[in-house]
C-alpha cells in the first residue's frame, strides 16, 4: 500500500469515527463542545482580567516604592542634619573649655603677680 493510499485509509477512518461519534452522542456532543467554547471564552476573559489587575497592582507597588524611597531619603537627610548639629555643639563645647583653661591660666597668672 502507498503512503497516498494509508493517508486516505487515514482520514476516511477518522471520518467515520467522527460520524460515528455523532449519531451516538449526538446533541451531547455538541452542548459539551460549546460548554468547553464558554468556558475558554470565560478564560481568556478571565485571564485579561487578572492582567489588568497585575499590572495595577504593580504600578501601586512602584508608586508606593517611590514613596518609601522619599521619604526614607527625607529621614535620612533629617538625621545627617541632626547628627551635623549636635557635632557642631560638641566643638563648641570643645572650643569653650578650651577658652576656658586658658582664662583660667591667664588668671593664675594675674593672681601670681
Amino acid at each position: 500500500m502507498s503512503t497516498k493510499d494509508q493517508k486516505n485509509t487515514t482520514v476516511e477512518s477518522n471520518e467515520r469515527i467522527l460520524a460515528i461519534r455523532d449519531i451516538i452522542f449526538g446533541e451531547n456532543i455538541k452542548e459539551i463542545d460549546n460548554t468547553f467554547d464558554d468556558v475558554k471564552l470565560k478564560i481568556e476573559s478571565n485571564k485579561k482580567e487578572i492582567k489588568k489587575i497585575i499590572e495595577e497592582t504593580e504600578a501601586e507597588l512602584n508608586q508606593l516604592i517611590d514613596n518609601l524611597d522619599s521619604s526614607l531619603n527625607i529621614r535620612i537627610t533629617n538625621l545627617e542634619d541632626k547628627l551635623n548639629s549636635r557635632l557642631e555643639d560638641l566643638d563648641e563645647i570643645k572650643v569653650n573649655k578650651e577658652k576656658l583653661s586658658e582664662l583660667f591660666y591667664s588668671l593664675s597668672l594675674k593672681i601670681k603677680e
